[in-house]
């Protein structure tokens, strides 16, 4: 699949795809770039900007981050002390960037 033509503020519903896609694997700029068969300036040009290209890649980014956290947040209910030592310091780092109401 060529995208050589790509615009990085108009993409086909099958580029979103991929661009998401590629975003939820964490895929590096190179990598990308190979894929997309685009050159790696291109993509970091791309990722860089406000445009559809970039929101699509962090989407699928976020989502694939969600699923994880999810995942991390199921293990750490069904006592795995990793994962509940992983899940203590997201609620840290979260209080620590965000403020809450006192509860």
């Amino acid at each position: 699949m060529k995208y050589l033509k790509m615009n990085p503020n108009n993409l086909s519903l099958q580029e979103q795809e991929m661009v998401t896609r590629l975003g939820a694997a964490f895929m590096e700029p190179l990598k990308t770039a190979e894929i997309l068969e685009l050159n790696e300036d291109q993509v970091l040009q791309f990722l860089s900007g406000d445009n559809q290209f970039s929101k699509c890649f962090k989407a699928g980014k976020l989502q694939a981050e969600l699923e994880i956290r999810e995942g991390i947040i199921r293990l750490a209910k069904n006592n795995s002390a990793p994962a509940q030592t992983l899940s203590m310091k997201l609620i840290e780092n979260l209080e620590s960037v965000t403020p809450l109401a006192d509860e």
